[in-house]
């Protein structure tokens, strides 16, 4: 006989199931167990939906203790059994108990057996501040359900501490498809700045939301972005200088479906008239966000853009927010004066935008304007003339108290229900009290010792009854005193409807917190990226070939390796040199790279060959080595390196020199004792042969029917000196 439980609606018993299982987890067993089909479909559904794994081996080890109870040890246990479950899969920093020497991060192997036991799953979130393996975007690839990929080692709130995390090169980016939201908020390696851009080319169709953080970011990224056509929002970080006018232009013309755009301590080069410059701007852009970090170090030029930010279309946008991200408090929940540059240092509203908000911002619901200071009359207009707002946050020069006094015009706004208030430090002279840590006890200052405070709450009272649906009056910021929440009861009075009002103490925010922890543990490893100790980091097979040729093919000038490589300069002239073998095999390559990468060693017994010039089909006049574009190169020229450029020239070595250079073919002979050009890896100060110059740079023969001869004298001491020398 069915129980009655059973004969619940499925939303109604799924709801009970959550609440008893969330409340008592001790009674997971019993209801996966004892309770029927039924309710173990739903708990099964309820506990295994998101599955949380610190980045630690031991969490995925099935003879370790400390995994022995959890949801991880049970998937892996009977994947058949709750596989079917997960739809998130969510890998957190290790916990500070385990960083210590014997740590070691999650093996690929072990994460890759993870993976393969959730077939429904639609989310990736990572993280964990270690890079993720190379080759993770492969082990996503047979997800077909997979809507997310996330890597945010630090949350969106605060400081991303760039400086702290190692780069991850992404090589197995590509491998992904069919995401509907991307983000990627840790640095990226050039390589991975490569791939990036080769994902987004096939997302064009499907990404709607993106986020990116990386050094990286420039133009040509933002070209890739402005091809998704379905983009919603957009989130753009980067402490690079990249980025410039023509990228953002580029985005505000060819993102038609963009509907919130995120600028969040963007550097890179924006001028004074940016928002002067796009033609056309998305016709659904309704939110725009625009941060600066205070603890973050900004180029000189970094907010030079706002001062152009009213020639933005502000009528069309519901929210609009310029402002600034605190300092991270101590790890005792002390806030500590951090110092701020000038570039985003606090200043008065622009006139400009105070106008433009009074004539065309009447349809805006939240507005945030921390960046600026607003004085008494600056809010009046803006209350004045926004009076559909529904948040307000601003930083008020003048005291609070000031504030209070303006009841009759903030009674205009009938849908206010969050107004935020910062007060510049001249305006608060008491001491403020301490911010209350998450699940700590800290005392406060109450209202009789602090000036800056309202007497007794009575001015608040009479503040929020003045406006029908405020529920949160908040002084915020490092000199804040707190909040106050305000209820109101169905039954009036002949005064009007009852109000009750109650005080908080500032506290800092518990996910800021969370993140504050997390970074005290991180170690060298996390900004070294020779310091990895994962197991199968590296990524390998034939998948693994075949996308990373082709990612090189895409961006000839990406190369593998551990240092910057030094650009090879261009010659035009009947000379070569194997870095110009190197160059024209990247220019053109062989049909056979897409399916393993391409070599460009050449054997130590065979000397490079010489293709043939443009140059040398001009005529048979004098062979000049051209320079190529870039800093010359200074040379200091000796007797010897003269000397040795003369005998380059006329053909006679000398004593113990060796024999000479093969003239034809642009290509130098190689000596018995490995001396000469072919040998010592292509040195730059070895002369040349028939190229016409000295080591120094300087014409000192030419060619004229196939003899050297030497140069002209010039007029003056110095054609004198060298017609006697001769």
């Amino acid at each position: 006989m069915q129980s009655p439980i059973e004969r619940l609606p499925d939303d109604v018993l799924a709801k009970l199931v959550n609440n008893v299982l969330h409340s008592e987890p001790s009674t997971a067993p019993l209801f996966l167990a004892s309770l029927g089909t039924r309710i173990h479909a739903i708990s099964v559904a309820t506990l295994f939906q998101q599955i949380h794994v610190h980045d630690d081996d031991a969490s995925l080890a099935l003879d370790h203790s400390s995994s022995a109870r959890s949801n991880t040890f049970a998937l892996l246990s009977n994947p058949a059994r709750y596989g079917w479950a997960v739809k998130a899969v969510v890998v957190d920093a290790a916990s500070e108990t385990v960083q210590d020497d014997t740590h070691r991060p999650i093996g690929a192997d072990d994460l890759s057996r993870l993976l393969r036991s959730c077939p429904n799953l639609q989310q990736f979130i990572w993280t964990s501040s270690m890079p993720p393996p190379d080759g993770l975007c492969e082990m996503l690839m047979d997800k077909p359900r997979l809507q997310k990929f996330s890597l945010n080692p630090s949350h969106h709130q605060v400081s991303p501490a760039r400086h702290l995390l190692a780069k991850w090169d992404a090589p197995s980016l590509p491998c992904l498809a069919g995401l509907s939201s991307l983000e990627i908020t840790r640095p990226l390696s050039q390589l991975g700045a490569h791939s990036l851009s080769t994902l987004l080319s096939s997302l064009a169709s499907s990404l709607e939301t993106l986020s990116l953080d990386f050094v990286w970011l420039d133009d040509s990224i933002c070209e890739d972005i402005a091809a998704l056509s379905r983009l919603r929002k957009l989130r753009l970080s980067t402490g690079g200088t990249k980025l410039t006018d023509q990228g953002i232009v580029t985005l505000m013309e060819g993102c038609d479906a963009l509907q919130e755009l995120i600028l969040d301590d963007v550097e890179g080069r924006l001028s004074r008239c940016l928002w002067t410059k796009p033609l056309t701007y998305p016709k659904h852009l309704r939110t725009l966000q625009i941060i600066f970090s205070e603890a973050e170090h900004h180029h000189s030029w970094s907010a030079d853009h706002l001062a152009s930010i009213h020639e933005f279309p502000l009528a069309s946008l519901t929210s609009l927010s310029v402002t600034r991200r605190q300092a991270l408090p101590s790890p005792d929940g002390v806030y500590i004066k951090a110092h701020v540059d000038d570039a985003v240092a606090l200043r008065p509203l622009p006139q400009d935008l105070l106008d433009k908000l009074a004539t065309s911002a009447s349809s805006m619901t939240h507005l945030d304007l921390d960046f600026w200071s607003c004085s008494i009359s600056d809010v009046k207009t803006l209350v004045q003339k926004c009076q559909q707002l529904e948040t307000l946050r601003l930083c008020l020069d003048a005291p609070f108290l000031k504030l209070l006094g303006l009841v009759s015009c903030f009674s205009l706004l009938s849908s206010l229900h969050t107004l935020s208030v910062a007060v510049l430090e001249e305006h608060a002279p008491g001491k403020a009290p301490l911010p209350l840590v998450p699940d700590h006890s800290t005392l406060f200052l109450k209202f009789e010792d602090d000036p800056s405070m309202p007497s007794a709450g009575r001015d608040i009272k009479k503040f929020v009854r003045k406006m029908s649906k405020l529920s949160l009056l908040e002084w915020y910021g490092k000199n804040g005193r707190g909040s106050w929440t305000a209820e109101r009861s169905t039954t009036t009075s002949k005064l009007g409807p009852t109000v009750t009002v109650e005080y908080h103490p500032p506290s800092i925010d518990t996910e800021v917190w969370q993140t504050l922890q997390s970074r005290a543990g991180w170690t060298t490893d996390h900004h070294d990226g020779g310091a990895y100790r994962r197991e199968g980091h590296a990524w390998t097979g034939d998948l693994a070939d075949t996308t990373i040729a082709r990612t090189e093919l895409e961006h000839p000038c990406n190369q593998r390796t551990t240092h910057k490589p030094r650009a090879p300069s261009l010659s035009l002239s009947s000379s070569s040199s194997s870095a110009d073998t190197t160059l024209n095999l990247l220019a053109t390559p062989p049909p056979s790279a897409l399916f393993s990468p391409p070599s460009f060693e050449q054997s130590k017994d065979t000397p490079p060959p010489s293709p043939p010039s443009d140059d040398d089909q001009l005529g048979d006049g004098p062979t000049i080595k051209r320079r190529s574009p870039g800093r010359p190169q200074r040379r200091r020229v000796t007797s010897e390196t003269a000397g040795a450029a003369t005998e380059a020239s006329s053909g006679t070595p000398r004593s113990g020199r060796g024999p000479p250079k093969a003239a034809s073919g642009g290509a130098p002979a190689k000596t018995g004792n490995g001396g000469g050009a072919a040998s010592g890896g292509g040195r730059r100060d070895a002369p040349k042969a028939g190229n016409g110059r000295s080591r120094g740079g300087r014409r000192n023969s030419e060619k004229v029917g196939g003899e050297t001869m030497p140069p002209p004298a010039r007029s003056g001491r110095g054609g004198r000196r060298r017609m006697s020398a001769a």
